[in-house]
């Protein structure tokens, strides 16, 4: 159980608005820990979001008011880098938590847009995730992160608006969870 698991994904997203933006609303969640940037700049500074939780029973969200000036050329980028946080955590060796009251399952990602425009009109935009195997190769709240440096400076504005099409990383259409 103690072994190294696989590295953990990037997910990112592109979201084109179709007429000049007043103002947007991020709406972001993710099932493990995610860090989640607009065009390279972090959203946060918390670090285990979201917070511990029943995930069987609800999963909390965080919303992000995204300022007008963060589209570039109609264009935004949200990356998420995730890790395991809550969900499938390691606790250590006669730790309080019991293992089985631990979730287990895959990481994953969500997010939606809320535009208004100029013109007064609205659109809600869904996430088109891509996905690569992340720079993080462990990450634990526990026991901590492991992360290759050399992937990380290789991979520099993977989640910008001029990395989205310049990247060098191989990108995957993430799965689509119903």
């Amino acid at each position: 159980y103690w072994k190294k698991r696989r590295p953990l994904p990037l997910f990112r997203t592109q979201f084109v608005a179709s007429k000049p933006v007043q103002t947007a609303l991020l709406v972001v969640s993710g099932l493990g820990a995610y860090r989640a940037t607009i065009n390279g700049q972090e959203l946060s500074e918390a670090t285990l979001e979201p917070t511990l939780t029943d995930y069987s029973q609800r999963i909390f969200y965080r919303a992000f008011q995204v300022p007008a000036t963060q589209f570039i050329d109609s264009k935004m980028v949200l990356g998420m880098t995730m890790g395991s946080g809550w969900l499938d955590s390691r606790p250590l060796p006669g730790g309080m938590i019991p293992l089985h009251y631990l979730a287990r399952g895959a990481v994953t990602a969500t997010a939606q847009l809320y535009i208004a425009y100029q013109d007064g009109s609205k659109e809600t935009l869904q996430a088109n995730w891509q996905v690569t195997k992340g720079f993080v190769r462990d990450a634990e709240m526990y026991t901590g992160d492991t992360i290759d440096l050399g992937m990380q400076k290789a991979m520099e504005g993977w989640d910008t608006v001029q990395g989205f099409e310049s990247n060098s990383v191989t990108w995957q259409p993430a799965i689509d969870y119903q």
